[in-house]
């Protein structure tokens, strides 16, 4: 959770249907994995382009961010998953024969290998230095796709997406609308300083796609109790 944080938000998200792009499969594949939380309301929903079409977000990792990534994961494997046995060292060995095998019987000049991991982060925090709360967010079920370059003595990470559905950000947006009114609004803004009592916001939060990369949320009925200083 701590390498997504620190990579996804310097990455641009582009909206695609999940039946069209390069990753099509990853697609159709996470829509299955998340499961959207119970009670969304309406207003936290995504309204789609085309009706009864599932739709979802394709984010793209910087280059340098991916390569790192890509580190992140092959050491995880090696040093954390398989805890540095008899087997990693042997494939650590091989590694170098394996994808001289792999050029010799494939054509790897200007190919990648696409190989796609199902990521699951359980429900996790951004801490908020200066403010009395964090950003809560849900529990996230997605489809990572590397794109491996096998052109060297080793597989090195090329590109990498984030494959997230509709319903995936339908349970973020819920997220937030259900945390904004536990915030004191004095705390955000030094405009509601004069105020003696905390200032809470009600509101309804809408999602939608007007353009397939322009991402847009709107607050509707918004409601809040002032108390007036004496």
């Amino acid at each position: 959770a701590e390498a997504w944080a620190s990579v996804s938000s310097r990455a641009q998200p582009t909206r695609s249907q999940t039946d069209r792009g390069a990753c099509t499969g990853a697609h159709q594949r996470v829509e299955s994995m998340t499961r959207p939380a119970s009670g969304i309301a309406p207003e936290a929903s995504i309204n789609h382009e085309v009706p009864n079409q599932s739709c979802g977000v394709v984010i793209e990792l910087l280059e340098e961010d991916a390569a790192r990534l890509g580190f992140l994961l092959r050491d995880y494997y090696m040093n954390t998953r398989w805890r540095k046995g008899f087997g990693t060292r042997c494939l650590q060995a091989m590694e170098p024969a394996l994808c001289a095998l792999a050029r010799m019987v494939l054509e790897t000049e200007g190919a990648v290998l696409p190989v796609i991991f199902e990521v699951e982060l359980d429900e996790w925090e951004i801490e908020l230095e200066g403010y009395a709360f964090n950003l809560r967010m849900p529990s996230m079920r997605m489809a990572m796709v590397f794109h491996l370059d096998m052109h060297q003595s080793a597989p090195r990470t090329r590109r990498v997406f984030a494959v997230l559905p509709d319903e995936l950000l339908a349970n973020v947006v819920q997220k937030l609308q259900d945390q904004i009114p536990e915030w004191d609004l004095r705390e955000l803004d030094p405009r509601f300083a004069g105020f003696r009592q905390p200032v809470h916001l009600n509101l309804q939060l809408c999602a939608a796609w007007p353009k397939s990369d322009e991402f847009r949320l709107e607050a509707k009925q918004l409601r809040a109790r002032l108390d007036l200083p004496n």
